[in-house]
């Protein structure tokens, strides 16, 4: 494996490690297609490597690949000594560094690049490209210091340390509108033009990349993947090297030659995403129809409306944006210069040179750039041509109100005699038909009666597919859908025959048949072009599959994207009031807290229970539902106080159900979670035991998550031999469960919990490490799922004696419980994770383990209540054996 081989790899393999069984095997199935040679090298290195020992060839392949600078700090490169990581990718890790020889006192950034076993060519040709880039004297381009390559290989970069933010994160904290966007994307553009005036392509142009200081200076960052370019413009050198998929052009992606205009497509996604919140497809959508789903405080953030920043985009910007993402590089700008000539002109209202405009554009943009003179004369003719246009759209209007109307009737009447008919339904001798047969009649005599009007046929399946929702009977309900989107096809009813495809695709998902549901979904998306914009229903049942797709795969942020855009929908079209809208934002806090985003999780879920309240739907399923998810967010954020009592409050609110039941089953799941983490074992044993006997609880996840929690909690109580038992009952389950990171955490823990009471310390450890080698950063959302893991594998490091290893797994719970900010002062994973590291540090006889105990309080408190024992025990360690003044 050299490192040119594996470049080309890296990013095929890191899509294949997001996707799972029926998924991986299509993904890697389609590659074959394109790229044989690819698709055996990943399958070999999937196959080969051996997570639980670390000795395969992937293992071996980043070995020899990445630097391991986890010790580095302190240490001297050149004239310059590393202070701490800034951060770290797949092309290396970046330090900031303090100058030391003493000539001056600055900071730099210094880039550590994974580029070993480039052999002693690419070493020079390094060297080479360092030399090009300490020429870029841009201001708008953070200098290069230095280059060169360490004795062991590894070359590095010192460059200008930039304090400063994204740029697209700057524009929404300063509130730009559409052109001051514009304005400070064309001083980028100018820095790249600069640098490929210099025969130097960027090659990983992205938000990341271009910080905005204090004082509104853009700095384009990170030249560590440029290519040095002929003067024809063409790419100089073959070899491949790493980039950011999301924003590489096409060549890149295809392995293609690149030239200036692969810059010129990062630069277009780039600014498609800064004036419409979404990165584009492949090809893209206009921005003008991806704007008119952004959320209202999106557009807020422009300083426009839902309804104002379409017609903004509409014209000569969608021109432009999509002459930049053009998929073939021929029919892209070829320079970044006239890219930014094309955009200079829009903001002084002339024409571009990729649209020739409509004779009304023409004139609009004549009266923006001459205002004074025109105002008076077109007054007139504009009130003629509005009042002959009015009457013609009137009419239209007015057929188009009575032929709905017409077939609203009809279609109600057939719903209508479908239900008397079921109604009166019996099976053989008058017996009673059970609910599945019902409907299975019911279906035969509508396709009968109505086989000659397939879109009366098409709705009337589709109300039986929510029927067999009811019975959860995905497989007939997706053959039901299937159905309807032919009865659609036949109608020539191209939105629904959408939405029945894409909702088809929704319940494959839903039953795990990826695969058949990829094809499904493609079909469904494939005829969104000839749907109208302002059918939502159909975009929104499409971006419903989308989002349970990208969530089947671990792609939680796209997953967020396309729930968004649902909600942006319903809200453009002042749908709030329904259940689509419940669902849509449901769905938007469910992704936001599968990618870690738990405290906009918390904020969606509070918004929609507050709506739900407004619109009388307090007393509903729907309700517990929402506020058992918000309990589980405010649960990940280590807030359980809070969330014990926002469930103590729901719990009284209901009060007892008519059946005796006091508390909805969400609700009791959730209660599960909250008490297990404050440590009420009693209460868990309680819980547990009702939701494992409960013949409404025995989905598998729950069933997993509630003896594994109960298997802890016997341990706690000091009840091993039931503990063990309950254990040995959970392995079927275990096994059989998916390979879902979040779903075994809990059990793979409990496991090692019981090895280590059973003395066998060393098979826990290495129970819990193959656990997370395997699945450490891999679920989208960093490793906060892992969070318990880190802390029972630091405290069964520490009774080894390894108080350093018992410190590293530490710092690792501390970084999973940082879901923000606010977790070092009120979450009580981030105190808990604390106060393992203070452990370990007082093993390890660091006086700072004091302070780090002091530390932990803040949350502790704040995570757990004041007089909770846990804390209390925690207190108390912390005066005997760290020194009675700390816990003051």
């Amino acid at each position: 494996m050299n490192a040119a081989r594996w470049t080309q790899l890296s990013p095929l393999l890191d899509s294949a490690l997001d996707l799972t069984g029926d998924a991986r095997e299509s993904w890697l199935a389609d590659l074959a297609t394109t790229d044989p040679d690819s698709a055996r090298d990943v399958r070999e290195l999937l196959g080969s490597d051996s997570a639980r020992s670390g000795t395969g060839t992937l293992t071996r392949a980043l070995s020899a690949l990445t630097p391991q600078s986890a010790e580095m700090e302190g240490e001297r490169i050149g004239d310059w000594t590393l202070l701490r990581t800034l951060g770290a990718g797949g092309m290396g890790s970046v330090w900031l560094a303090q100058r030391s020889d003493g000539t001056f006192d600055g900071s730099a950034a210094v880039k550590l690049l994974n580029l070993r076993g480039l052999g002693g060519a690419g070493l020079e040709r390094f060297r080479q490209e360092g030399t090009a880039l300490a020429r870029l004297t841009h201001p708008g381009i953070a200098r290069l210091f230095d280059a060169g390559v360490r004795e062991s290989g590894q070359p590095y970069l010192i460059l200008e340390y930039i304090d400063g933010i994204r740029i697209d994160d700057w524009c929404d904290e300063q509130r730009l509108t559409l052109p001051q966007r514009i304005a400070l994307f064309l001083t980028t553009c100018d820095a790249v033009a600069h640098a490929h005036a210099h025969f130097v392509i960027h090659r990983d142009i992205k938000p990341s990349n271009i910080l905005v200081t204090a004082d509104g200076t853009v700095k384009l960052l990170d030249f560590g993947v440029a290519r040095l370019a002929q003067q024809d413009g063409t790419d100089a050198d073959s070899t491949p090297l790493p980039f950011t998929p999301a924003y590489a052009a096409p060549e890149q992606l295809t392995a293609k030659p690149e030239s200036a205009a692969t810059d010129v497509y990062a630069l277009g996604v780039l600014l498609y995403s800064m004036l419409t919140g979404s990165m584009p497809a492949r090809p893209p959508a206009a921005a003008s129809s991806v704007a008119e789903w952004i959320l209202s405080e999106d557009a807020a953030a422009r300083q426009s409306s839902s309804s104002a920043l379409p017609k903004v985009l509409r014209g000569d910007l969608d021109a432009i944006l999509g002459r930049a993402l053009e998929q073939d590089p021929s029919r892209r700008y070829q320079t970044v210069t006239a890219f930014a000539d094309d955009l200079r002109r829009t903001m002084r209202h002339e024409g571009v040179s990729v649209r020739q405009g409509t004779a009304a554009e023409r004139l609009t943009r004549f009266v923006r750039r001459n205002r004074v003179g025109v105002l008076t004369g077109g007054t007139i003719a504009l009130a003629l041509l509005t009042a002959t246009g009015v009457s013609w759209r009137q009419t239209r209007v007015a057929e188009a109100a009575r032929d709905k109307a017409s077939r609203a009737l009809q279609l109600a009447r057939a719903t209508g005699d479908m239900q008397v008919a079921m109604m009166s339904m019996v099976g053989p001798g008058g017996r009673a038909l059970t609910p599945s047969e019902l409907l299975g009649m019911a279906r035969e005599s509508m396709e009968t009666q109505h086989r000659n009007d397939p879109a009366i046929l098409s709705a009337l399946l589709g109300f039986l597919a929510e029927r067999y929702a009811d019975l959860n009977d995905l497989e007939r309900q997706g053959d039901v859908l299937f159905a309807a989107a032919r009865a659609a096809r036949q109608a020539n009813d191209r939105p629904g025959e959408a939405s029945n495809l894409c909702l088809t695709a929704w319940v494959m998902l839903q039953a795990g048949q990826n695969d058949s549901a990829a094809v499904r979904l493609r079909d469904g998306m494939a005829l969104l072009p000839q749907v109208r914009p302002d059918t939502s229903g159909t975009i929104i049942a499409c971006n419903s599959a989308r989002s349970r797709q990208f969530t089947a795969a671990g792609q939680f942020d796209s997953a967020i994207v396309v729930t968004r855009q649902s909600v942006a929908l319903l809200e453009a079209d002042g749908d709030t009031l329904t259940s689509n809208y419940t669902v849509a934002l449901n769905n938007l806090g469910l992704s936001q807290g599968m990618s870690g985003k738990a405290r906009d999780a918390s904020g969606t879920f509070a918004r929609l229970a507050m709506l739900m309240q407004r619109s009388g739907r307090t007393n509903t399923e729907a309700m517990q539902v929402t506020t058992g998810n918000h309990i589980s967010q405010l649960v990940e954020l280590g807030e359980l106080v809070a969330a014990r009592d926002m469930l103590e409050r729901e719990i009284a609110r209901i009060g007892p159900s008519e059946n005796g039941s006091a508390v909805p089953l969400v609700l009791r799941y959730r209660g599960m979670q909250v008490y297990a983490r404050l440590q009420q074992d009693d209460s868990v044993v309680a819980q547990t035991r009702r939701l494992i006997a409960d013949p409404e609880a025995q989905n598998p996840r729950v069933q997993l998550e509630a003896y594994a929690l109960l298997v802890n909690a016997l341990l706690q109580l000091s009840n091993p031999a039931e503990a063990g038992r309950m254990y040995q009952a959970m392995q079927p389950m275990l096994a059989k469960a998916p390979p879902i990171p979040s779903m075994r955490v809990a059990a793979i823990s409990v496991g090692a919990a019981i090895a280590a009471r059973r003395g066998q310390v060393a098979g826990a450890l290495d129970t819990l490490n193959t656990f997370v080698r395997a699945f450490s950063k891999r679920e989208g959302g960093g490793d906060q799922f892992l969070h318990g893991a880190y802390l029972r594998a630091s405290a069964l490091t520490l009774q080894t004696g390894n108080a350093t290893a018992a410190l590293a797994q530490a710092r690792l719970a501390k970084r999973a419980a940082a879901i923000d900010s606010l977790a070092t002062t009120r979450s009580a994973g981030y105190g808990d994770a604390l106060v393992a590291e203070s452990r370990a540090m007082a093993a390890g006889h660091d006086p700072a383990a004091a302070r780090t105990a002091q530390n932990a309080l803040v949350p502790l408190r704040f995570g757990y209540g004041a007089r909770h024992p846990h804390l209390l025990q925690i207190e108390r360690w912390i005066s005997d054996t760290l020194g009675a003044g700390v816990t003051k």
